[in-house]
């Protein structure tokens, strides 16, 4: 495999093989769906291994301290278990589930984005369920809550108490992963990828149902009219589990786009004519705009209203400071990073460089400043307002990140890294690619633009009158 296209042509061959697709749990719940996209990740991996354009961060060597382990997973078990939240009605009309480290603030608190479009929609009851995070504290969440990681130590210790195992299911995970190892023979995966990935299967199968339990417990005592789920259609997690259960109860579920597509929204057409497979995807997905209700391949119903965020960001836009903005996508993006530190030596007097860092590298940001102190026309940054960043800046430069696209909203051209990502999911028309610091310099110095930018086939405006059209034609308030 050369290609990330070769990687989608594998998993969907694997998709549509009855073997796998036919392997289910006894309540139905098709295994495969669970392992789907970390296996992807891991042929990912793989891919970028063989080809020299992956090596990890060092940014910030971790260290194995028995002690503080021990005190954080404590203090994570007690917190949990006492912490119930704060849930001010029995009965609500959406819950809404929170998966990204992108977390903003309203009134003074914490919420996450996908939580807050439902919770600024007049007369809408809404239960925000966030991931645990030892940063924020109970009385600093915003509106209704609870945490998932709640649900997830109940289930834990329920498991311990009565450790039962359904022997069908484990059996079942066993003959999909002789599947599997066959399959992969041929290309070499690590047989400790795939050992790994049997061994995490045993030990969720030992929780499915009693997380099962718990969150039908807390379907029926809330009693939503929907729910929305961000990254619900990735598999992982609990919510493959979270979506077939809500389906099962005749609960409506949605996701919103948050990122750019890739394998999680495209599938096997015989995997997707499975009505068990069907139960564990969203009712609804709700996209950025019309290009990507073409890009996905989807059992559910598409619709593109745009993002919320975006259209309150436009109006806020001011220019004052000429700089160049990189923006990152983590160890992907790495030969990006050595291109922006060139890129900021050589504009030393003209241009100032911003590296925007993944939401999953925020915790790294001090050791980014420490590693690169000695590049002086370089800043770092984290968790900020991305939209105004984005609409200052001269110049706006990544390989596949959602970015990209948002530049196309401001009216920006912008600038992409001719990688393995963004050959996937950059489609030509959008941006110009440059392949190392020479080319981009070039770019920038004649001031490169593209003549037309059809931003709206990739953006919808107005996201709240859409939500609400969408609502009336699904009944859903």
């Amino acid at each position: 495999m050369n290609t990330i296209k070769d990687i989608n042509v594998l998993i969907k061959k694997l998709d549509d093989t009855p073997e796998i697709y036919n392997t289910c749990f006894e309540d139905g719940f098709i295994i495969w769906t669970k392992i789907r996209y970390e296996l992807f990740k891991h042929l990912l991996e793989s891919l970028y291994l063989k080809r020299n354009e992956f090596k990890i961060n060092s940014t910030s060597p971790k260290k194995f301290n028995f002690i503080d382990k021990l005190k954080s997973s404590l203090y994570l078990k007690y917190y949990l278990l006492w912490n119930s939240g704060k849930i001010d009605k029995n009965e609500f009309d959406c819950i809404c589930i929170n998966s990204s480290q992108t977390i903003n603030r309203t009134d003074g608190k914490y919420i996450g984005k996908v939580n807050k479009l439902f919770n600024i929609i007049p007369d809408i009851k809404v239960l925000n369920i966030y991931n645990y995070s030892k940063n924020i504290k109970s009385n600093q969440y915003f509106g209704s809550y609870m945490l998932i990681d709640k649900i997830v130590q109940r289930a834990k210790i329920k498991s311990k108490i009565i450790l039962s195992t359904n022997n069908k299911n484990i059996l079942a995970i066993k003959n999909l992963m002789l599947i599997l190892k066959q399959e992969f023979k041929s290309i070499k995966l690590d047989s400790r990828i795939l050992d790994k990935i049997e061994k995490d299967l045993i030990k969720y199968e030992r929780l499915h149902s009693q997380i099962s339990y718990e969150l039908i417990k807390l379907f029926i005592k809330t009693k939503p009219r929907f729910i929305a789920i961000e990254d619900g259609n990735y598999g992982g997690g609990l919510s493959s589990l979270i979506i077939f259960l809500a389906t099962k109860m005749n609960i409506k579920t949605i996701e919103i786009q948050h990122g750019v597509f890739d394998i999680a929204f495209d599938y096997g057409q015989k995997l997707m004519n499975k009505t068990e497979f069907r139960m564990q995807k969203t009712d609804l997905l709700l996209t950025f705009g019309k290009y990507w209700n073409n890009w996905v391949n989807y059992p559910g119903k598409t619709y593109s209203v745009g993002n919320f965020i975006l259209d309150e960001a436009i109006r806020k836009v001011e220019c004052k400071t000429k700089y160049i903005l990189f923006t990152s996508q983590g160890n992907h993006t790495l030969a990006l990073l050595e291109i922006a530190l060139e890129v900021s030596e050589e504009y030393n007097n003209t241009y100032k460089v911003i590296y925007k860092l993944h939401p999953k590298e925020y915790k790294e940001l001090k050791n980014y400043q420490i590693k690169y102190k000695s590049y002086k026309n370089i800043e770092f940054i984290g968790n900020t307002d991305t939209y105004t960043l984005l609409s200052n800046a001269s110049f706006v430069v990544g390989s596949f990140s959602t970015l990209l696209f948002e530049a196309l909203y401001y009216k920006k051209t912008p600038l992409v890294y001719d990688d393995i990502f963004s050959s996937e999911y950059i489609p030509d028309e959008v941006g110009i690619k440059f392949k190392n610091t020479k080319e981009l310099l070039a770019l920038i110095n004649n001031n490169c633009q593209q003549s037309e930018l059809n931003y709206k086939y990739y953006w919808e405006y107005d996201c709240i009158t859409k939500l609400n059209e969408i609502a009336i034609k699904e009944n859903l308030w």
